[in-house]
């Protein structure tokens, strides 16, 4: 399937070291995080173990095929997996495959949790994901993980921006300037890092 797929236009991705170096850490936002060559590594990691498939709806992302935009369904056959072209629809849209993560953990870079820890959501579902579940955030005091009662952002739900006006602002949300959480509006984004 991953000869098929397509990735989202990004922006190039930097090693973290090259990113810190030339922001400073006060400056380094979560989204410049998710531009690394480390989380970008991770990412893929994740969706490869899940074969390139949403794990909510079952879906790929989309591919051009003879000019149609296409998804495809998870399909097996006899304990195998198979891409049979009668289980593939046309869309109106592009998705994409993200890697979520289940919670989150405070002074933990986005690529420092266990693979078990994300999960594969298309755009469309990581969103819903947003929408309908608070996503929990720890503080880690040696092996205990301590839940923090954040509150997500009202517009955006703690995704911080809004991928689909990426072309405003980079799509960052007016409302929490990216911060995703109440608490965190007006912190310097080290706040996600170690101290």
């Amino acid at each position: 399937m991953s000869q098929l797929s397509s990735v989202p236009n990004q922006t190039p991705s930097r090693p973290f070291a090259d990113v810190l170096a030339e922001m400073g850490k006060e400056n380094v936002s979560y989204k410049d995080l998710l531009a690394t060559n480390e989380w970008r590594v991770f990412r893929k990691t994740i969706i490869e173990r899940d074969d390139y498939y949403c794990s909510k709806c079952g879906q790929s992302d989309t591919c051009w095929y003879n000019g149609t935009l296409l998804r495809f369904a998870k399909f097996y056959h006899d304990g195998k997996q198979e891409f049979p072209f009668e289980l593939c629809r046309m869309v109106d849209k592009r998705y994409y495959l993200h890697a979520h993560h289940k919670h989150y953990i405070l002074g933990r870079l986005p690529w420092e949790y266990s693979t078990d820890e994300l999960t594969t959501l298309c755009n469309e579902c990581h969103v819903q994901i947003h929408l309908d579940q608070v996503i929990q955030v720890y503080k880690q005091i040696g092996e205990v993980l301590q839940p923090l009662n954040f509150t997500p952002c009202v517009k955006c739900k703690g995704v911080g921006e809004f991928p689909e006006y990426a072309h405003i602002e980079s799509g960052v949300c007016f409302h929490c300037n990216g911060a995703r959480y109440y608490e965190l509006i007006g912190h310097p984004e080290s706040f996600w890092f170690k101290d």
